[in-house]
């Protein structure tokens, strides 16, 4: 105990102190981040003061032409540069001047007072820009007069950036030709300039910009002189700074050092800031100072950490001398604690696993009770199309020699008496026509392998079965359509898709038709989602549905219309045409409101998934538990024209190499996860066109997660088969003409 309490004490008093020190410093982070924002700010607003002022001076060039001498002084004067704007040289005026005009240029500025005014360093130039206006009149900026800015490299980037964008632009590092009469060491400085054209607004166009620049008014600055007058009594000590043009270097030279920087006063923080100006950047570098450092409260960590100290110590001594009576008690209650401590970890650990245990069997109860479902559906429908495949063959037989001679009845010359009754048995004769129709269209052969391999053109198609669809509605019932033209082929085969759209037609008809409306329609549309799927819909304006037709709207023989006019197996038929296509039928309806039947269709994938080159067939490897899965995903695959091998367990040789399986031909293994280990996938995958469909949760095989492995496309646990031809379809497009990009796991 003594012991702990001098490691807690001592701990407390580290956690206190090492508190208040991160505290302090970030208060001193945060702080020293406000003066370097507040410092660049007001470093740049007042740059931007001083272009709003050369701005002004090309607002007053523009507007008067060509301003004399006086009027420019007067407008200087009133301006008060050294008051307002200190660290400016001055405000100039550089005139376009093409060589034939120097001669008139130079006694112009002779009568302003500048004897020696001379066109420099050049004045034969197709275009020069000398300074022909520059105040206040000092010796320094006397010596710029005449002087061709267009002429120095630096200058004319920033002149000819001015010109063509139409705004100030700053120019980079310069030396001005004031330093040569300069009082003092050279500085470094910098001009910024303000376009002026004929007109005195800005052209639209590049080339009128160009053709109409009259000159620029600019400001020269020293960098030095500036940025002292913009600080000159503010009491700025807390940091100290330079700027740099651009991003700084290690042999960067800066372009101004404040005083701090030139003394080496340096304290703990430094950082970089940029900021802009007339389209230059400039890189600003702070340093804290001693002065910066006094304001940080840091000091309170030392005292923090001395008193914690003292009282550690203080408390160690106290506890160390309790401690030698509570041993002997430790000792014998010691081992009672660890039992307990082992029981409650024991039935934690249990609670745990019965949890767990519990969850496992819901889960599994769920999914067999799902599998008992889907089973006892499948079995149900697959008893109902058998017998009604017997029975409609049977009523087909037993109703052709009644047709036959109720035809030749017909023909012959019957009394009108014999005539009515014989009605009434022709038109039972209809009646289990129809119904034997029906029954036949329940029981899908699976031999009909016309609609495998499908595909049906929707706007094509509606071309050619509008008119037949149309027929099929009465008299006051108008059919409407709106088919995107650019819908791609569904996968489905045409007489199938007629089939089933004719009945939607035929059941939406008859609902018009038991509401007594005149103004029945029907409407045919189409559209694209995503995944992709196309959307084939009927739709009408009749009564609509309950909740409780529409839930069981799907069921074999299940009707709402009289045993006269139904068998009650439209929408059924319907039902397996779309999903023995890969689809799935929706039904939106309310009473009152109509009735909206879609069909999904997944599109046709155009490269037949079937086959590789030289039309040799794609294997397909099928390594699933679940027999009934398994079988119907052979059946489809085969269908599709693949050559499936079924495995279980997962064969331990797999093709080592392309060469294995027929070169590089396209290759499908559809397993369960928990069947597909990181080595078998890794050598299927050395063929380019290997894809592989994970079914379930990828469990420890941590890689394969990671997207180590590309070309695996995992699945939910559960996925019905249709999502599993979907995702086989896409995969083997895939593999037929991309190579194997990253794997994907699709919602």
């Amino acid at each position: 105990m003594p012991w702990f309490v001098l490691a807690a004490a001592t701990t407390l008093t580290i956690v206190t102190a090492s508190s208040l020190y991160r505290a302090a410093r970030v208060r001193d982070e945060a702080r020293f981040a406000r003066v370097m924002e507040v410092t660049r700010d007001e470093v740049l607003t007042s740059l931007e003061r001083y272009v709003s002022l050369i701005r002004g001076g090309a607002g007053f060039f523009a507007a008067v032409g060509e301003p004399t001498q006086e009027q420019f002084e007067r407008y200087v004067l009133r301006n008060r540069l050294a008051e307002l704007y200190p660290g400016i040289r001055g405000i100039g005026i550089a005139r376009r001047t093409r060589p034939e005009e120097v001669p008139a240029l130079a006694d112009v500025a002779r009568g302003m007072g500048e004897s020696s005014f001379r066109v420099w360093p050049r004045d034969d130039l197709p275009e020069m820009f000398p300074i022909v206006q520059l105040l206040p009149q000092d010796a320094m900026n006397r010596v710029a007069m005449g002087f061709d800015m267009f002429q120095e490299p630096v200058r004319a980037e920033a002149m000819a950036r001015a010109r063509d964008q139409g705004r100030p632009a700053a120019s980079k590092r310069v030396v001005l030709v004031q330093e040569s009469a300069g009082p003092d060491t050279a500085q470094a400085g910098f001009v910024i300039y303000v376009p002026v054209y004929e007109s005195g607004d800005v052209p639209e166009t590049l080339e009128e910009r160009r053709a109409t620049l009259k000159g620029f008014v600019y400001g020269p600055f020293r960098w030095g002189d500036l940025l002292d007058g913009i600080r000159r009594g503010r009491g700025h000590t807390e940091v100290a700074f330079e700027i740099y043009e651009g991003p700084t270097t290690k042999d960067a030279v800066p372009l101004y050092s404040s005083e701090g920087f030139r003394q080496g006063r340096r304290g703990r923080h430094e950082g970089e800031m940029a900021g802009a100006v007339a389209g230059v950047e400039w890189e600003f570098v702070f340093f804290s100072t001693p002065d910066f450092d006094a304001g940080s409260s840091r000091h309170l960590a030392l005292i923090a950490a001395v008193f914690g100290g003292g009282l550690s110590i203080a408390l160690f001594r106290l506890t160390m001398s309790q401690a030698r009576a509570q041993r002997r008690a430790e000792r014998i209650t010691f081992d009672l604690r660890a039992s307990q401590d082992e029981l409650s970890r024991s039935q934690v650990e249990l609670s745990r696993h019965r949890d767990r245990l519990e969850e496992l069997v819901v889960e599994r109860t769920q999914q067999l009770d799902e599998s008992h479902r889907r089973l006892r559906q499948a079995d149900r429908l697959a008893a109902i199309g058998t017998l009604a495949a017997g029975i409609g063959h049977d009523m087909g037989n037993l109703l052709l020699p009644i047709r036959l001679r109720l035809d030749i009845l017909a023909r012959k010359d019957l009394s009108d008496a014999v005539r009515e009754n014989l009605e009434p048995i022709e038109q039972s004769a209809d009646y289990l026509q129809k119904l034997t129709n029906g029954l036949r269209l329940l029981a899908l052969d699976p031999d009909d392998t016309g609609g495998r391999g499908a595909s049906t053109s929707l706007n094509s198609w509606w071309g050619d079965v509008s008119g037949l669809l149309r027929a099929s509605l009465g008299r006051e019932q108008v059919l409407h359509s709106d088919l995107p033209e650019n819908l791609p082929p569904v996968a489905v085969a045409p007489h199938r898709l007629t089939q089933a759209v004719l009945n939607l037609i035929g059941n939406a008809g008859d609902a018009i038709r038991s509401a007594n409306k005149r103004d029945g329609e029907v409407r045919v549309t189409a559209r694209l989602e995503a995944g992709p799927m196309v959307a084939l819909c009927v739709e009408d304006n009749g009564p609509g549905m309950s909740e409780h037709v529409r839930a069981r709207a799907l069921e074999p023989f299940f009707t709402t219309k009289t045993r006269t006019f139904s068998t009650g197996l439209g929408l059924a038929l319907v039902h397996g045409i779309v999903e023995s296509s890969g689809g799935r039928l929706t039904i939106d309806s309310q009473l009152g409101r109509g009735t909206s039947v879609c069909m999904h269709f997944p599109p046709f994938v155009q490269v037949g998934p079937g086959q590789g080159a030289g039309g040799r067939p794609v294997t397909a490897l099928l390594t699933i538990q679940t027999g009934p899965v398994r079988s119907f995903l052979s059946e489809m695959l085969t269908g599709m024209g693949l050559r499936v091998l079924s495995a279980l367990p997962a064969p331990l040789s797999l093709p080592s190499s392309p060469s294995a399986h027929g070169g590089d031909e396209p290759y499908l293994w559809i397993t369960d996860a928990d069947r597909l280990g990181p080595d078998e996938a890794r050598r299927c995958l050395e063929n380019p066109r290997c894809r592989i469909i994970a079914i379930g949760e990828l469990g420890s095989y941590a890689s394969l997660k990671g997207g180590e492995l590309k070309g695996i496309v995992n699945l939910p646990k559960g996925s019905v088969p249709s999502k599993i031809i979907r995702a086989a379809e896409a995969a083997l497009k895939d593999a037929a003409g991309v190579p194997i990009g990253s794997g994907s796991r699709p919602n």
